[in-house]
């Protein structure tokens, strides 16, 4: 692996009333405000902790894949063009998402808005 790009997407600060239907955030959840310069403190410092093992994708691609709170739920994942629906299988070893489709296809996700539909799933 020669780059690797992270985007987080986290809402912190927000009132239920600000954020769309399906969504939450650390305040709506736990009625605490954060500070944010903290909050991307730690969010810094975790991700640099890993840092060693960039050597070793397949460790942190574990890792991460068993701290998933999306396995193995179903999902849509909307592109540019087209939406997908299916149930999370699991990260393969370039960092794409594995969904199994409704038609029993399996799927790579390399980019994509995801959004949970079910709390469970097969």
């Amino acid at each position: 692996m020669s780059f690797v790009i992270v985007g987080i997407g986290l809402n912190v600060n927000l009132r239920k009333t600000q954020l769309p239907t399906g969504a939450v955030s650390l305040f709506a959840t736990t009625g605490t405000k954060y500070d944010l310069r903290r909050l991307l403190k730690t969010i810094a410092d975790q991700t640099m902790s890993k840092y060693e093992e960039i050597d070793k994708p397949s460790s942190i691609l574990e890792e991460w894949w068993h701290n998933c709170i999306h396995r193995p739920l179903q999902v849509q994942v909307t592109l540019q063009e087209r939406t997908v629906i299916g149930i999370t299988r699991g990260i393969d070893g370039d960092g794409s998402l594995i969904l199994e489709t409704e038609d029993g296809r399996t799927q790579k996700m390399r980019e994509g808005t995801l959004r949970v539909l079910y709390d469970t799933a097969n």
